[in-house]
This record gives C-alpha cells, sequence and structure tokens, in this order.
C-alpha cells in the first residue's frame, strides 16, 4: 500500500471569457507532518500551440530580474497598445510627444553618464516620470550650489531606487526621465513652489510614470530578484498593499481631473471632498509643510472643470460652505498645526493627519453667508464671515465636548490635540450651520487673543451633534433651565421648555438661532 501523503486537491479558475493560469492546491495528510502544502499553475504561453482545454488559459513565465527581454517585451507591447487607443484600448489616450518639464534628466546609456537638463520652451519629446517615497532618507538632491555641476553630469552613486528607474526608461527607448528630487531645485523656495504647481501636469504628460512602491525610501531600489522561498499561508497587515490601494484609488479619482472630456463639474466637485483630499491627506509626506504645496498641481488640473471658481488653500469658493466641514478622526494620531505652512486654520492644510467630510452634511440652506475671501500674497487667506455665534464653554480639557448649557453637551472632533488649543482661558464659539437627524453641525472657533478688536477667530474643531441627557432645553429667552430641574418645572416662561433629543429638538433649536441677530467677523 504507497502512503497517502497528500488528502485533498483544490483547483482556481477563471471563466473562459478572462483565461488564465490554471492554480492547484495541493493540501497535505494531516499526519504528514513533514510534507508541506504545495501550489501549481497551469498555463500556456504565447509559443505553445492551443491546448484543448478550456480551463487552461494563458500565462507568463516570471522571470527573477524585473528588465529579463521578456518583461521589457511586454512592456513594450502594453505601451504600443495604449499608445495606439485602438481596440481594447479604445478608450486610451493617444500616445503623443508631449511638452518637456522645465527640468529632465537625459538618462544616458553604458558609455554616457545621466546628465540633467534644462529644457527650451515648448520642447517636444516622451519622457518618463517616477512616483516614489523619500522614506525619512534624503535622496540626492539638485540645489543652488550643484546644479550647474549636474548639468554636465549627475553623481555615480545616485539612490537604488533613481538608477532602477534610469535602467527602465533606457530599456523602454525613453530618452528622459523626470524624478522630482534632482528636477526641482530644493532649496530654492521660488523654484520649488513654481514647479510644485506643475506636479500634476508633469505626471499627466509623462510617456509612462514608474510607480516604486515595492521601494520605502530612495535607496532600496525596487528591481532586486524576488524571493524564491516557498509559499507559506500567513494573515497580516501590509502596509505596502494598503499604499498600493490608494495609489490606485487616487489614480482612478484623479482620471477626473487629468482627463475632463470624461467628468463634469458636479463630480469633481464631490470627488475633491469624498476622494481626492481623503486619500492625499492619508499619504506620508516627508514635511508637513508641503501638504498644501504638493497638491497645486492636481487643483491646477481640477481648474480645468472648474473654470468659474477658485481654488484657495485647499478648498473652492463656489463650495466654501461644504469644504469648511471637514474633520479629523481622533484615533488617526495626535494631529499638531503646521507653522509656517501657509495655511489658515480654516483650512485641513494646516494639520498633519488625514482628514474627512461626512455624507450626511450638506449645508447649502445654511444661513452663514461668506461676506469675503481676503487674499495677500504674504499672509494665509481671511474669510469675512456672517453668522451665528453661541458661546460655549470647555468644562474639561481632556474632553470631546463642550458646554452649552447645565445638561446640553455639543460633540467635538478637535482639530489638534492639546497644547493653546484646549486651554480653558480662551473663549469658544460655536458657528452653527445646520442640523439634521444627528443634531446642529458646524465649526468650533477659538477667539484670536492677539487682535484687539474681538471680532477674529481661529478654527479650533468641528461640532456635530448634541451630546445629551435624557432631556435637553431647547433655547429661550428665560435663559438655561438649572441642571436639576424636572420637566414640568422648567416648562414656565423664565426656565424655558424641555424637549427630548432628536431630529426635532435639535431643528428648533437651530431655527431659534437662526431667530437672532447675525453677526459679522473674520476667520484666519
Amino acid at each position: 500500500m504507497p502512503e497517502v501523503l497528500y488528502e485533498s486537491l483544490l483547483v482556481e479558475s477563471k471563466p473562459p471569457k478572462h483565461p488564465g493560469p490554471m492554480v492547484v492546491h495541493i493540501y497535505p495528510d494531516p499526519v504528514a507532518h513533514s510534507v508541506r502544502e504545495k501550489t501549481f499553475q497551469l498555463y500556456t504561453t504565447d509559443d505553445d500551440v492551443s491546448l484543448p482545454w478550456d480551463l487552461i488559459g494563458r500565462g507568463y513565465h516570471i522571470p527573477e530580474y524585473g528588465l529579463a527581454p521578456s518583461c521589457v517585451s511586454l512592456a513594450r507591447e502594453w505601451l504600443n497598445a495604449c499608445g495606439r487607443a485602438e481596440g481594447k484600448h479604445a478608450n486610451c489616450t493617444k500616445t503623443t510627444t508631449s511638452t518637456l518639464p522645465t527640468r529632465v534628466i537625459s538618462v544616458g546609456n553604458d558609455t554616457v553618464s545621466p546628465r540633467l537638463v534644462v529644457t527650451e520652451p515648448n520642447q517636444q519629446a516622451h519622457y518618463a516620470a517616477l512616483s516614489h517615497c523619500w522614506g525619512g532618507k534624503t535622496p540626492t538632491m539638485t540645489t543652488l550650489s550643484n546644479l550647474e555641476a549636474y548639468t554636465v553630469s549627475l553623481p555615480n552613486d545616485l539612490p537604488q531606487t533613481f538608477q532602477d528607474a534610469l535602467k527602465v526608461a533606457r530599456a523602454l527607448e525613453i530618452p528622459y526621465i523626470w524624478i522630482d528630487s534632482l528636477c526641482i531645485v530644493q532649496d530654492s523656495p521660488e523654484d520649488w513652489n513654481h514647479e510644485a504647481s506643475l506636479m500634476a501636469q508633469v505626471y499627466a504628460n509623462a510617456h509612462v510614470t514608474i510607480f516604486a512602491d515595492a521601494a520605502p525610501n530612495s535607496t532600496s531600489g525596487f528591481l532586486s530578484p524576488p524571493s524564491r522561498k516557498a509559499p507559506q499561508r500567513s494573515v497580516c497587515e501590509c502596509e505596502c498593499s494598503a499604499t498600493s490601494l490608494r495609489t490606485l484609488r487616487t489614480t482612478s479619482v484623479m482620471k477626473h481631473f487629468l482627463h475632463p472630456q470624461d467628468s463634469d463639474v458636479s463630480s469633481a466637485e464631490a470627488n475633491w471632498r469624498s476622494e481626492i483630499v481623503p486619500a492625499y491627506t492619508e499619504l506620508d509626506l516627508t514635511f508637513a509643510t508641503d501638504r498644501l504645496p504638493a497638491i497645486q498641481g492636481l487643483a491646477n488640473a481640477a481648474q480645468r472643470l472648474r473654470s468659474n471658481d477658485e481654488y484657495i488653500s485647499g478648498l473652492w469658493r463656489n463650495t466654501m460652505k461644504a469644504d469648511l466641514l471637514w474633520h479629523r478622526n481622533a484615533a488617526d494620531g495626535n494631529s499638531h498645526r503646521i507653522k509656517d505652512g501657509g495655511a489658515p486654520t480654516w483650512s485641513w492644510g494646516s494639520v498633519t493627519e488625514p482628514i474627512y467630510y461626512s455624507d450626511r452634511i450638506t449645508p447649502s440652506d445654511s444661513n452663514l453667508q461668506i461676506l469675503d475671501i481676503i487674499i495677500s500674497g504674504e499672509k494665509p487667506p481671511v474669510l469675512v464671515i456672517r453668522g451665528h455665534l453661541v458661546n460655549v464653554k470647555l468644562d474639561d480639557p481632556y474632553s470631546d465636548t463642550v458646554s452649552l448649557g447645565p445638561d446640553d453637551d455639543l460633540r467635538v472632533e478637535w482639530d489638534c490635540e492639546g497644547g493653546p488649543t484646549k486651554s480653558n482661558k480662551i473663549s469658544r464659539y460655536f458657528l452653527v450651520f445646520e442640523a439634521d437627524d444627528g443634531g446642529p453641525f458646524g465649526l468650533l472657533l477659538n477667539l484670536d487673543r492677539n487682535d484687539p478688536t474681538g471680532q477674529q477667530f481661529r478654527r479650533v474643531g468641528y461640532v456635530h451633534g448634541h451630546s445629551i441627557s435624557k432631556w435637553r432645553r431647547s433655547w429661550g429667552s428665560g435663559g438655561w433651565a438649572s441642571s436639576d430641574s424636572s420637566p414640568s418645572e422648567a416648562s414656565d416662561t423664565s426656565g424655558g421648555i424641555w424637549e427630548d433629543a432628536g431630529k426635532e429638538g435639535a431643528r428648533e433649536w437651530v431655527d431659534e438661532i437662526f431667530e437672532g441677530e447675525p453677526v459679522t467677523f473674520r476667520l484666519i
């Protein structure tokens, strides 16, 4: 009797319309401790005669080296198919030579070293672009002191990720490549701001973009041979995969802006809040002060769809009320204000953590008015607002609520944790936007103590509904009911009216606030 080593077999195959390799898993008998699970792939290559079995489709041999001839040939095949925009690639953009960025790198060859090239106006050619992570390690970069030398020859000891990108460009016969740290003068604020604003255009016009997702920094490289260890099954959270998913999601959303023929204004407005900003703020930037400058290029691309709108510090003039209602998730970490980032407190560009927008927020009917937006070249923009402010108190600096009265608190998502933001010596106000099923919502503001007029405020949080006990008193002329009053005792004209918490109560409360006289103030 032969020894039984395997007890079961699992076959995975794709439907005939989308054929691919057949995957076969062979599971060992539990008593065969020395035998491991084995996985096989059955497929035919391009050179094989068609097989008579529908379940076995076409596949590719995967070489150990990413620039093996078969890999390069396949990459060229894909590029050519997309470039022709024919057949299955009819929706792709036809490949044409593009205007080169301000600076590109001539990739060189085996005998000629790569060098930095300052292009002529409207110079046309194919170029690649590298998308990579600095990862806390400062890569080789162009500065004012080495700019001239780099136009002659780049250093021989370029980081491995850069060297790999140059090899890919040469293999694909692309003469130039754009790498941010080398093609932007890093210690020139003027050059950095100008080139950063063109970044979306640089990537959109590239013949191909090389995503070095597998490289955590510029020194790691991405063409190293893969591990040939036996497959092992495990469950884990993979940061690299999450980054790739974010890249895919962001890239698909960027299509709305980089290819505006497929989009409309309403989808562009919604995607900016629901997709672009949340996905972008999840990314880890090496320098926090780059948060707004780095998205400027994408904003420029979005401007083509929002031609009658104006982009201001991460938000848009025509949708400013909705754009103001961003918030961070306290569980994401210890956020802080970005110093010297050029962003006002009302912009998500002023904080370090990922931010989100709530789907239930529709402030189009709000009584709040944006009277003016003061924009100067030296200081962050200032909003001039006419709206309703309600004084609130912070009883506990570690709490996520502020107090309206003895039995009525508002839930707050703080923009930042700790510091002067939560000092109990600062006057705070709830800027009321509207109310919905979740209660009133709006912004939490601190009075700017440096302003002698008392009419200037700073944003410190996002308010989203009541956090209350069983009863809530409505806003009335008699003042707040005492905390130990019963509903019956609080029903007179001096104490106001108690009512159940809920949609109707929140609606009445906001309506009573809106019956009062609004005030005009500045939000910096």
